[in-house]
């Protein structure tokens, strides 16, 4: 009798200690993000982020070229505005290839052209498509044809979006895309 009960209590004992691994394997699955969840979640944010972000940038310069993109890309857009203008500090086309191929596609820069349209003037700006196309090296990258309705234009664009500082930024913007 007393074999018995020691042996249901062995087993009684075995299987209280293996339930809660199991349990809690469980539970780590069930909480552990998965990757493609926060891919899909970003690029939800970015797209709506940059959406608004385009029509509030055109509507009213806020936000600004710099507060909607990283530094290094707002220096880099900067410069290629410049390029060959003959102001204080703009380069030459080949001083600001050199300078940034090594970042940047400077084929897309957009070179003497304005952040985001390659307008001079526009009317009213929008997102007419957005498509997410890939993530690399940490950005988010999209296929994006903005539309100035006024002016009947559109500007297909691809686009990187970066999570930086509990916001996105753009990170690039290839232009000249056929």
């Amino acid at each position: 009798m007393i074999r018995t009960l020691l042996i249901i209590t062995a087993f009684g004992l075995l299987a209280c200690n293996s339930s809660p691994k199991n349990t809690e394997n469980k539970a780590e699955e069930i909480t552990s993000p998965d990757v493609n969840t926060i891919l899909v979640t970003d690029t939800t944010k970015a797209a709506a982020w940059l959406i608004d972000a385009v029509k509030e940038h055109f509507e009213n310069n806020d936000p600004t070229m710099e507060t909607m993109s990283t530094k290094t890309y707002y220096q880099y857009k900067t410069e290629a505005t410049n390029v060959d203008m003959g102001i204080n500090g703009s380069l030459d086309r080949l001083a600001f290839e050199q300078k940034w191929k090594d970042q940047f596609d400077t084929k897309y820069a957009g070179i003497q052209t304005g952040f985001l349209i390659s307008a001079q003037d526009n009317g009213k700006v929008i997102v007419n498509s957005f498509d997410f196309l890939k993530e690399e090296n940490n950005k988010l990258w999209f296929n994006v044809i903005l539309e100035d309705v006024d002016f009947k234009t559109k500007f297909r664009r691809e686009i990187a979006i970066v999570k930086e500082d509990n916001s996105f930024k753009v990170a690039d913007v290839k232009e000249s895309i056929e």
